[in-house]
């Protein structure tokens, strides 16, 4: 193929002097060690003592490695299996964690065996006349401790799943987010540029690698990449002091040389800023164990009841106490035992497999990339361009609105909302498109109906003079407004848009207001939304801070529930943020700047318009309306594609306002 350039797929190249000084680790005491004072003798030999039991578990550690288990749908056939019952029994003595706790469990029984030999011959005056039989333990206190004993251990074993779980989805993301990186790059680079192309994905393979053998002694890196890099490439990876680093580096200056536009290059460092977000969260599961104190008092704890069980059971039980003990010890044990097992979870994660997947996709992608590409190239060229729809629309991170047509004459609106209204008439039902629209202003504030059609006012009422008129919208069979500067808000019935009620809310200013169907969703001018419950005293039953990356968003004004998102207007811009309601999260915006431009072309502005300041949405029709403050009409608006471009960009960051 044409696009593979020198090196793309290239043989082994030399060793590396990187090891695990590279990690960071080090035979020698550490210096948190130093600083508790492990330097005596007696100390040394200590720790000298535990290395060499370290040293039998040998056996244990290296059966980890068979616990890098990726299932396939068969798999989960097995695991899914009735059969599952006797086949687990039936290789018991296979298990890898009944053979690690031969040792504990042995040990434990000996002592059962010990404590009813020792009665046994007591009882029958074998043994020396002074020496005492052992005492016999009440059970109550085994019963009063046993639920602390499988809280501990539940905890504990809960402790160490999280962080195997979250050690899973971490390693996830970074693979998930390097395959999506190459998708982005093949999409935005041009096709003529093979080499930046094959640059970002050969190193998007050395990350996914770097980072695996980062967190898991691996083998030497060299060889898992000698495939994939230049040799002069692989011996400054793996010669640099971090190489997943490195490879985070390498990609950074890619993509700022790639010659893509401003937005292409932030949404691409962005995703590079995930993978370095992931791999520290990793470095952290591996850094950070559970506190120790807690791990070693469960230890003791567990190993001292075991050991004064038999004490208690020998008067019920007599010699069935060494099988009770063997058995419990190896239920309990076998608990605490998962529990340590897991707790590190990259060396039992299948991280090689992952890799390979990424790897494969990756391949798979610049394969196929000439294929898909002219595939939709001749569908394109057999059918016409259609207009963009607000469907289409809403998958863009960032597009603008052009006028289509004014609808309604003269307005002063702080707030807007689109409705149907069906009344019963003898022959059925007639059905008028309707505003429902809250204007502002001391002494001039209403709450009105105004038909879609003809601009009509259908219904008016006039608020006292020391209201200003904010954010309206219908909840079931019921509008609700909010007033500026104050928490205070009104109830009108449909469609005579009578007074019905008033409302107080927990929040000081009034701006925006909208619904999702369930709750009410407030503005109040800061970047918080607020969920408010009418149904339980209009008390907030959530409250969300929205973000556009880092960056919040102050200023939310005028709200409207659209397709799912929340649409916010950012006062005195002509910006409108799209914000999921799940996260506060902004997933795109729709930028306003040129319908200013658009209502003077058309000879429709005027010299008192002040702020884009209403939003209506007909779910219907799939129709987007927008008005402002004194503006002449209400306007229909249609999706425009913005092109990324410094002006683009420009007006992009002039959607952010100073709190």
């Amino acid at each position: 193929m044409a696009f593979w350039p020198k090196g793309f797929g290239r043989g082994r190249s030399g060793s590396s002097a990187a090891g695990l000084h590279s990690r960071g680790y080090s035979p020698q005491l550490s210096a948190s060690e130093i600083s508790r004072g492990l330097t005596s003798n007696a100390d040394l030999h200590l720790r000298q003592h535990y290395d060499e039991h370290i040293a039998w578990d040998a056996d244990k550690e290296e059966s980890r490695v068979w616990r890098r288990t990726m299932y396939t749908f068969p798999d989960w056939k097995k695991h899914r299996s009735s059969y599952r019952y006797v086949h687990h029994m039936h290789t018991i003595l296979e298990s890898r964690i009944v053979r690690g706790l031969l040792r504990p469990v042995l040990v434990l029984t000996l002592a059962a065996a010990a404590v009813a030999a020792y009665q046994t011959l007591h009882a029958k005056q074998l043994l020396l006349s002074f020496l005492p039989a052992l005492p016999i333990l009440p059970i109550e206190p085994f019963q009063l401790t046993s639920f602390a004993l499988s809280l501990l251990l539940v905890f504990r074993t809960n402790s160490s799943y999280g962080r195997w779980n979250e050690g899973r989805r971490r390693f996830g993301r970074i693979t998930t987010t390097c395959r999506d990186i190459c998708r982005q790059v093949l999409a935005l680079v041009p096709r003529a540029d093979v080499a930046c192309r094959a640059l970002f994905a050969r190193w998007l393979v050395a990350f996914c690698r770097a980072s695996k053998w980062y967190i898991r002694e691996d083998e030497p890196l060299e060889e898992e990449l000698a495939a994939w890099l230049e040799p002069s490439e692989l011996s400054q990876l793996v010669t640099s002091p971090h190489p997943p680093n490195f490879c985070i580096l390498v990609l950074s200056h890619a993509v700022s040389n790639s010659g893509l536009d401003q937005f292409a290059v932030v949404r691409l460092q962005e995703a590079l800023t995930e993978l370095s977000i992931n791999l520290s969260a990793c470095d952290r599961i591996l850094n950070t164990p559970i506190p120790l104190s807690y791990t070693r008092h469960t230890a003791r704890f567990l190993i001292l009841w075991l050991l004064l069980l038999p004490l208690a059971l020998w008067g019920s039980c007599g010699w069935l106490v060494v099988p009770t003990v063997a058995v419990i010890s190896f239920v309990l044990l076998g608990i605490e035992e998962i529990g340590v097992q897991i707790e590190e979870p990259f060396s039992i994660l299948a991280l090689e497999n992952l890799c390979k997947k990424a790897e494969r996709h990756i391949s798979g992608m610049m394969l196929m990339d000439e294929t898909t590409y002219n595939l939709v190239q001749r569908q394109q060229q057999q059918q016409p361009h259609a207009h963009m729809s607000w469907q289409h629309a809403m998958n863009m991170s960032v597009f603008a609105a052009a006028v289509k047509a004014p609808v309604v004459n003269e307005v002063s609106s702080d707030g807007l909302q689109f409705d149907n209204i069906c009344e019963r008439t003898g022959g059925g039902s007639a059905c008028k498109e309707v505003f429902w629209e809250s204007t502002g202003m001391y002494g001039e504030s209403t709450m009105r109906a105004v038909q879609v059609a003809d601009g009509r006012v259908l219904a008016k009422t006039p608020m006292a003079s020391q209201w200003f008129g904010e954010g309206a919208t219908r909840l079931g069979d019921k509008l609700y407004q909010i007033t500026w500067l104050s928490g205070a808000g009104f109830i009108y019935s449909v469609p005579d848009l009578k007074q019905v009620g008033t409302f107080t809310t927990p929040l000081n200013d009034g701006w925006g207001l909208t619904t999702d169907g369930n709750l009410l969703v407030a503005s109040d001018g800061s970047e918080q939304l607020f969920w408010l419950d009418p149904a339980n005293g209009f008390k907030i039953v959530k409250q969300m801070r929205v973000m556009d990356g880092s960056k919040p968003v102050f200023a939310l004004n005028e709200l409207e529930f659209i397709g799912g998102e929340v649409w916010a207007n950012v006062w005195q811009t002509n910006c409108i943020a799209r914000i999921c309601p799940e996260t506060g999260k902004v997933k795109g915006w729709l930028l306003m700047h040129g319908l200013r431009q658009s209502l003077q072309d058309r000879n429709l502005a005027s010299n008192g318009m002040d702020v884009l300041n209403g939003i209506a949405w007909d779910h219907h029709r799939q129709r987007l309306f927008i008005t402002g403050k004194y503006w002449p009409r209400i306007f229909e608006v249609v999706p425009v594609p913005v092109n990324a471009t410094d002006d683009a960009l420009a007006k992009r960051q002039s959607c952010f306002v100073r709190k």
